[in-house]
C-alpha cells in the first residue's frame, strides 16, 4: 500500500522552486497543510485553498468515500523527475 502522500497529498518532498517560478506556482497540498517551507509556491491552491479543505479530503479518504487519487504512473514519473527514484523503465521507441 502506498503512503497517503503518494496517492492523495501532492507536494511531499518537492524541491525549492526557482526564483521566477515561485510567485506563479500554486502551493502544493502538502504546503497548504504545512506552511512555511522555503521555496514553496506562493499562489493560492485553487482546489484546496486552506488546510481545512485538505483535511476534509483526508477524512473522506479514511471514511472510504470517493476522492481523487494521484495515478500511480503520475506519482512514479514525478518521483523520477525530482530525482527521488531512478527509472527502471526502458526508453520508448
Amino acid at each position: 500500500m502506498s503512503p497517503i502522500w503518494d496517492k492523495l497529498i501532492d507536494g511531499f518532498g518537492n524541491k525549492v522552486l526557482g526564483g521566477r517560478r515561485q510567485p506563479l506556482q500554486q502551493k502544493s497540498m502538502w504546503d497548504v497543510l504545512h506552511p512555511g517551507r522555503p521555496g514553496a509556491g506562493i499562489s493560492e491552491n485553487k482546489k484546496y485553498p486552506n488546510a481545512e479543505s485538505v483535511v476534509n479530503l483526508i477524512q473522506k479518504f479514511f471514511a472510504r468515500k470517493p476522492v481523487p487519487l494521484i495515478p500511480t504512473d503520475q506519482a512514479v514519473e514525478s518521483a523520477e523527475k525530482s530525482g527521488k527514484m531512478q527509472s527502471n523503465r526502458s526508453p520508448k521507441n
